[in-house]
């Protein structure tokens, strides 16, 4: 081996310039493009992820709104059940507390023209 081979193995490519700077100059936009390479990939996954999110917010207002719209039709529901339950309880208390009957075989008579109950 020669003295300028063992300074090349010893301090690498510092005793040979050129070389060196020919590799550097060939891998350096090589490195340069991956990173923009793996830089824009990582843009458009945020794009997708912000448009994927935007979305859901948009779904998720929907079903809140539909969420109230059943709260209130329920409400009204509960109202309707309860009135009719009114009904139930009144006739109930009529009949137990109260004593009375179903009025059964109803006879009208007719007077000056206008209809009149009788039992």
């Amino acid at each position: 081996m020669s003295n300028n081979q063992r300074k090349f193995i010893k301090k690498g490519c510092s005793a040979h310039k050129k070389p060196c700077s020919k590799i550097r100059n060939k891998i350096f936009p090589v490195i340069i493009a991956i990173f923009m390479i793996i830089f824009t990939a990582s843009c458009f996954y945020y794009l997708l992820l912000i448009n994927k999110n935007a979305t859901n917010t948009y779904v998720i207002d929907d079903l809140e709104t539909k969420a109230e719209q059943l709260k209130t039709t329920r409400q009204k529901l509960e109202l309707t059940v309860m009135e009719l339950g009114q009904i139930n309880n009144i006739e109930d208390k009529a009949r137990t507390q109260l004593k009375m009957v179903v009025a059964d075989n109803i006879d009208y008579l007719k007077v000056y023209n206008h209809s009149v109950a009788m039992r």
